[in-house]
């Protein structure tokens, strides 16, 4: 009788196998990945072909005009024209930074978004969100949008001009946050589904056509957070989400992170000795895709103090959110398209947050400067208010300025001879400060309800928090100082909720008083009624009897009268 062989897989197998995507450094979101091969321009023209015109033979028609357009990190761009479209098109062909993931959600949010809003977004056609064979990657597959990034004219844009712009997206931001929602996570969309079978909420590879999806069902799934999706983070066995409340999803942070530290450990505990016979090389693949920038040496001896940190913040969380009790955050069988969640539902609201709305992203009319559209919304997520209601980048980023108005500068250009950096980054804080007020002016006009502004100082702690898990791999004395600040923030957030909690104890206490006192005065109230009462009864009685004796006297006087 043969035995089937079983192969145990090691980590390397696991967490760094031969077909990953690798990257210029150890932080995927701040390096550049390398691709594996250039995707075949015939195959381009394929995809366009089959699109397009099924049953016919196009590929060969010199009207199907196909050319490179543009590439990103993650991204090869194709534009295509031909005669009878009324529009370009562009074919995006994604590297597998975040397989089925990114794709699908990407275009479900572009879907979400022309049924459910005005927005401006490009029109998604179809998309493979598994490898299609013909050129080894996903694709996606949209109308061109017309128009100019916002950040090549802004500089020469009249100030009505800018403005008008940034009431324009107030206009947009204020639509997109009336869409609310109860979960935390990624947007999804499926066919709907005539029964309530859960199997209608499952992320997998396929190839959709969305003119085909007649009833389109949008839903919350796995989180497109680079934290946990890139780099090696993809391989790791944590849950992805959605998340039933904010607590589950700082956990879910949290361990994901410490998840991360184990497989690097594991990774060198069990590094192949064919590796370790060129020790340069073998640092340099340590720095750049194990020990988060640092030595093997190094590494390990910090070890510890990772996971003990990750325990701090585990720690931090019952304080801030004691009310929800976290979920099971094993993953299921299906990762990484498992949806299983099973904490309590929290009243709390999320909203959809593109990630990235900056000068890049906004197209606009090179003439009219009018918004064309918002592209790129491939990280966007659903996230708590004080994660996704705010200013857009563009005039966010700058600090505050409380001068008068600067003058215009000769030049914002930093090649040029007449560029002064400090009159130019004065007139930059300037126009962000008055453009931020337009857009809450904005707001306010359309009596919009989320907007940004100060934050509580509940939602600073934990934006504080989620910040301290993003950072736990840093330098650990810069983290444990901003870690200290967390804790100070976190006893005054303890305070607050003490004072509160006196406030409502004091509050009860009087209103309990009151009631016993108003309760009191009632029944000697009523008493005194009843009393005077029964004295009514008794003078009514009396005279009741009187009348009764007068008629009776009356009565015998007329007898003896007669």
């Amino acid at each position: 009788m043969s035995r089937t062989k079983v192969t145990t897989k090691t980590a390397w197998d696991r967490y760094l196998p031969e077909d990953r995507v690798r990257y210029t450094g150890w932080q995927p979101w701040n390096s550049e990945p390398f691709w594996p091969s250039e995707p075949d321009s015939d195959a381009i023209k394929a995809i366009f072909v089959s699109e397009f015109f099924s049953g016919s033979d196009h590929h060969n028609d010199p009207d199907l005009q196909v050319r490179f357009f543009a590439e990103g990190s993650h991204h090869k761009v194709y534009e295509a024209t031909h005669p009878s479209w009324t529009q370009p098109y562009l074919l995006r062909v994604a590297l597998g930074v975040d397989p089925c993931l990114k794709t699908e959600s990407e275009m479900a949010t572009l879907a979400y978004l022309r049924h459910k809003t005005t927005i401006p977004v490009p029109k998604p056609i179809a998309w493979i969100s598994g490898v299609d064979a013909r050129i080894g990657y996903e694709w996606s597959l949209e109308e061109k949008v017309p128009g100019v990034v916002l950040e090549s004219v802004w500089r020469k844009m009249p100030w009505d001009k800018k403005v008008n712009l940034v009431r324009q997206v107030a206009r947009m931001m204020e639509e997109l946050w009336r869409h609310k929602f109860n979960k935390v996570g990624s947007l999804y969309v499926t066919q709907a589904q005539t029964n309530n079978s859960s199997s209608a909420l499952s992320v997998r590879p396929r190839h959709v056509r969305l003119e085909d999806m007649v009833e389109p069902q949008f839903f919350v799934g796995p989180t497109l957070e680079y934290e946990f999706g890139s780099g090696r983070r993809h391989y790791l066995s944590t849950t992805r989400g959605p998340f039933n409340n904010t607590r589950d999803w700082l956990e879910a942070h949290t361990e994901v992170e410490r998840a991360h530290f184990q497989s690097a450990k594991a990774l060198l505990d069990e590094a192949p000795a064919a590796l370790l016979k060129d020790q340069e090389e073998w640092e340099n693949l340590v720095a750049e895709e194990i020990a988060f920038g640092i030595d093997t040496n190094d590494f390990l001896g910090l070890y510890d103090r990772y996971i003990e940190n990750c325990d701090t913040c585990l720690r931090l969380l019952p304080k801030l959110y004691p009310e929800d009790r976290p979920s099971d955050t094993k993953s299921t069988s299906e990762r990484p398209c498992g949806l299983e969640n099973h904490s309590k539902p929290t009243s709390e609201q999320y909203f959809l947050n593109h990630q990235d709305l900056n000068d890049t992203n906004i197209l606009v009319d090179p003439e009219t400067f009018a918004i064309t559209g918002i592209i790129d919304w491939e990280r966007s997520g659903v996230y708590p208010a004080w994660h996704s209601v705010g200013y857009p980048k563009f005039i966010s980023e700058q600090d505050p300025s409380d001068k008068g108005e600067p003058p215009i500068p000769e030049t914002y250009d930093e090649e040029d001879d007449n560029y002064k950096p400090i009159p130019a980054e004065e007139r930059i804080e300037w126009e962000a400060m008055k453009l931020r007020q337009e857009f809450d002016k904005q707001l306010v006009e359309l009596g919009c309800t989320s907007k940004p502004g100060p934050l509580s100082l509940f939602d600073t702690v934990t934006k504080d928090v989620l910040g301290r898990i993003c950072e736990l791999g840093t330098d650990l004395e810069y983290w444990q100082n901003m870690l200290n600040d967390v804790h100070e923030k976190l006893a005054a957030l303890e305070q607050e909720r003490n004072e509160i909690a006196d406030l409502e104890r004091v509050s009860k206490a009087k209103t309990e008083a009151l009631r016993q006192t108003l309760e009191e005065e009632l029944r000697d109230f009523q008493e005194r009624q009843n009393r005077e009462l029964e004295g009514v009864i008794s003078l009514y009685e009396r005279m009741k009897e009187e009348i009764k004796q007068n008629f009776v006297r009356k009565r015998k006087l007329e007898n003896i009268t007669a």
